[in-house]
């Protein structure tokens, strides 16, 4: 079938699966990791086949599974369980003059598109919350694991068909460049696409959709040490920031200091950030406390690296925020201080979807917030800003009862 074909496929069979009652979603749940489970050997197999045609080291790593990976796979089906489902929350209820009743309620967007790279934990994650809110999915993955989606979807199937119940609200889509392009403009079949993926995959997404994106944000998160803030502190909170995840939306990519703190916090906390393996490049400002610091290009400041942490040295909070607005990703930053002003400032000025005060970047998560389940961080300010968990994943409708009125 055609990508169009598949992804009408997927919406025609949507009420399959919209308002489905919560325990039976649950138990549908179970059943796909149950299903993985029971295939393990089939994925790794078919997981193999990417493999063997990948030609990075590095990429190789992100996308081969072993027995424990997939395990893990399905216990993020089975922690979806115990979410509370948003569906058929209540966000308004209210009566008219006229006597009719009004109520705005959760409802399942509809069918949504899913479109990543590498990482098919994502794959699973975003199926598990699909099923929880009521969702129709279609999902394309990139060349590199295209062996292990198809293994995927197929198994994921076979474990909804097993429940038993028509399993065709689920498709996969293999990737290729036409593909994508037919995906991205499906809009008589998808409600939304939700995107993962690296700086080259979003430019051709903002280019080329014409169906509604979510677009996850990338590693660019920027620490700000204010001159009122605790050195200790400052460098616990900057160390766990840096470290805890160097490949999380949530990493910090970018030290910012006051320069009347610089001498007393930067030989202290690059130290221990070298001692971990950190590379670290700065201004001319920062390399002026530190002579062995390597200079920073304005790429550099601009793109970074995985493996690369910026600093700049600035004045004060106002410098700090207007330099923080152009580089950083707007997923999350931080500011350590003691001055409350400061910190208010910092939060209503600094245009991220998170914003911390005095706690690491590291906390980004949606079990850490206490949602449950994320698909990432949307930096977008229409639908979805900030952790997608179940409810991003819904829409509104207005329920009205009357008893026969009119309007004249």
């Amino acid at each position: 079938m055609t990508v169009s074909e598949l992804c009408k496929t997927a919406k025609l069979n949507s009420a399959t699966i919209a308002y489905f009652p919560q325990a039976k979603a649950n138990a549908l749940l179970q059943t796909v990791a149950s299903a993985i489970r029971t295939n393990v050997y089939y994925l790794l197999d078919e997981n193999a086949r990417d493999v063997d045609v990948c030609n990075s080291g590095q990429l190789v790593d992100l996308i081969r599974l072993n027995r424990t990976s997939v395990e893990s796979l399905a216990r993020k089906l089975e922690r979806m369980m115990g979410m509370p489902s948003p569906l058929g929350e209540i966000l308004e209820q209210y009566q008219t003059p006229n006597g009719m009743e009004i109520c705005k309620l959760r409802v399942p967007l509809g069918t949504v598109g899913i479109l990543f790279e590498d990482d098919v934990s994502f794959l699973v994650e975003s199926v598990g919350m699909c099923l929880k809110t009521g969702n129709a999915v279609a999902i394309m993955g990139n060349e590199r694991v295209t062996y292990t989606v198809r293994a995927l979807v197929k198994v994921i199937k076979e474990g909804i068909a097993a429940f038993p119940m028509n399993a065709e609200f689920v498709q996969g889509i293999d990737f290729s460049k036409r593909n994508l392009s037919e995906f991205l403009r499906a809009n008589d079949s998808l409600d939304a696409v939700i995107c993962k993926g690296e700086k080259q995959l979003k430019a051709f997404v903002k280019e080329n959709a014409t169906v509604p994106v979510i677009m996850t944000g990338n590693a660019r998160s920027q620490v700000y040490i204010e001159s009122s803030a605790n050195v200790l502190m400052a460098t616990h909170l900057l160390v766990n920031s840096v470290t805890e995840n160097t490949n999380a939306p949530y990493a910090c990519k970018g030290l910012v200091v006051d320069e009347s703190i610089a001498r007393s916090f930067l030989p202290f906390a690059l130290g221990i950030l070298r001692e971990k393996g950190v590379i670290v490049k700065g201004d001319k400002r920062a390399k002026s406390f530190l002579p062995d610091l390597p200079l920073a290009t304005d790429r550099d400041f601009l793109e970074g690296a995985s493996d690369l942490l910026t600093v700049r040295i600035v004045r004060d909070i106002s410098d700090a925020i207007a330099y923080i607005n152009i580089v950083s990703s707007h997923v999350c930053d931080m500011i350590v201080t003691k001055n409350i002003s400061f910190a208010e400032r910092f939060v209503n000025e600094v245009d991220s979807a998170i914003v911390y005060v005095n706690a690491s970047t590291s906390f980004t998560d949606g079990y850490e917030f206490g949602i449950g389940e994320d698909l990432g961080v949307s930096v977008q300010k229409i639908h979805a800003r900030g952790l997608i968990g179940l409810r991003e994943l819904t829409s509104v409708k207005y329920r009205v009862l009357g008893n026969g009125q009119i309007r004249n």
